[in-house]
């Protein structure tokens, strides 16, 4: 009689995941190459996350705005950026000048290798974080860049009409109910974005 080996468990998005293979030394040689070649600049990375935040629906808005708020709360508790998040730019509380521009420039570019470690990650945590670092890496360079200042806060203005359903899209996007820590997080917005 001939045994069937058992069937292996089919990977759920949150739950059991597929072995990883490492990559080819081929495949990490072309993968630096093609990341060199479209390394973006500050204005790209302004205009990819204004033009997602334009062209969603009111509900993926929320989504947006969960995963931003989820990104925040990334930098706030676990200091995976070994930059400190620059809170005081952002509420408006200090001037944006010369020196200033400089942190956030360091910032941003801190924030670019943490938005390729979540990408690498592999785990849908990983990937929604992405989603909320890359908003947040357009928003560091508009604050940096006086040109691009304009078009990050009418991003910022269309991105808090999804307010309203950060809450339901949080519980989705972490697969839980929100804590009142969270829930404070709810409350963040870039008033030096914002006017």
């Amino acid at each position: 009689m001939i045994r069937k080996q058992p069937e292996k468990p089919v990977p759920k998005l949150f739950g059991l995941r597929p072995q990883r293979k490492a990559p080819k030394l081929m495949d990490q040689i072309q993968r630096r190459i093609a990341k060199a070649l479209n390394k973006k600049t500050p204005a790209k990375f302004v205009a990819a996350a204004s033009t997602r935040i334009a062209n969603a629906y009111k509900t993926e808005l929320a989504g947006i705005f969960a995963t931003v708020l989820l990104a925040k709360k990334t930098f706030d508790g676990t200091r995976q950026v070994d930059i400190p998040f620059p809170d005081k730019y952002f509420d408006g509380t200090a001037p944006v000048d010369a020196a200033a521009r400089t942190e956030l420039m360091a910032y941003g570019a801190a924030l670019e290798k943490f938005l390729e470690q979540c990408e690498d990650s592999g785990s849908p945590l990983g990937y929604a974080t992405a989603q909320g670092v890359a908003v947040w890496i357009g928003s560091v360079y508009g604050l940096a860049i006086p040109d691009l200042t304009p078009e990050v806060s009418r991003m910022w203005a269309q991105l808090v009409k999804g307010e309203e359903g950060v809450e339901e899209a949080f519980k989705l996007v972490i697969r839980r109910e929100p804590s009142d820590l969270d829930r404070e997080y709810f409350k963040y917005r870039p008033q030096a974005l914002l006017g």
